[in-house]
């Protein structure tokens, strides 16, 4: 397995610290996406919490009993880029299950309002106000899917619906962009929205996201001359 010494920037501007980055080895470029890549120091097995986890391995370029560095790998797995913490809180609800499902037909309209989409959301609008921004119009349809997903009170938010009965505030998204946006395929969908019937509460894909920010710098004008 290769491995990369690199110089990893702590939260702290002041602090480095040098680790081993490590990257698993390519078997085959045309082999099965599962079997394209091999970690010699690394093993995929059952976890004794919950689910699997990954495990040392004897042999290849690192001595586990032994390290001199700590160690790292890249992230692996689909990446879904948020504009908001309020919209990655609300993805991360999804993904523990905590939604409905609910068809376009049967949201209450008032007159002069129509359900439209705003960005990430399906939120209910003034007609003149959404034809002035463009916003696409949601028709009353059966087939069209929307997930309805409770959040925590935010201020003054345009997009918070409130459910007839009672004050509970919930948002909501087109059920199929949802899951292309979290790259999840449709059965492990499926298996979410089971979670509102009590089936396989237990079972999430919380667990395996990673979350992080990315930090904008911006070059000051005399670095930009150069």
């Amino acid at each position: 397995m290769p491995v990369v010494h690199c110089v990893a920037q702590s939260q702290r501007k002041d602090k480095r610290q040098l680790v081993d980055l490590i990257f698993p080895v390519r078997t085959s470029s045309s082999a099965n996406v599962t079997e394209r890549w091999h970690w010699p120091e690394l093993r995929a097995a059952v976890s004794g919490i919950q689910g699997f986890g990954l495990f040392p391995r004897e042999g290849g370029a690192l001595d586990w009993t032994s390290l001199k560095r700590p160690v790292m790998m890249p992230y692996l797995g689909k990446e879904t880029e948020v504009e908001s913490a309020v919209q990655a809180r609300v993805l991360r609800t999804v993904l523990c299950g905590q939604f409905d499902v609910v068809h376009r037909k049967d949201l209450p309209s008032r007159q002069g309002h129509e359900w439209v989409q705003d960005g990430l959301y399906i939120t209910l609008m003034p007609t003149r106000d959404a034809q002035a921004a463009g916003m696409p119009a949601i028709k009353e349809d059966a087939d069209v899917r929307l997930l309805q997903v409770p959040l925590e009170p935010e201020f003054n938010s345009r997009t918070i619906s409130y459910v007839e009965e009672g004050d509970e505030q919930v948002c909501y998204l087109l059920y199929d962009e949802t899951r292309e946006l979290l790259h999840l395929p449709p059965h492990i969908f499926e298996l979410l929205a089971r979670h509102c019937e009590d089936h396989h509460a237990d079972r999430n894909m919380a667990t395996h996201l990673v979350q992080f920010s990315r930090s904008q710098v911006r070059a000051s004008d005399g670095a930009a001359r150069q």
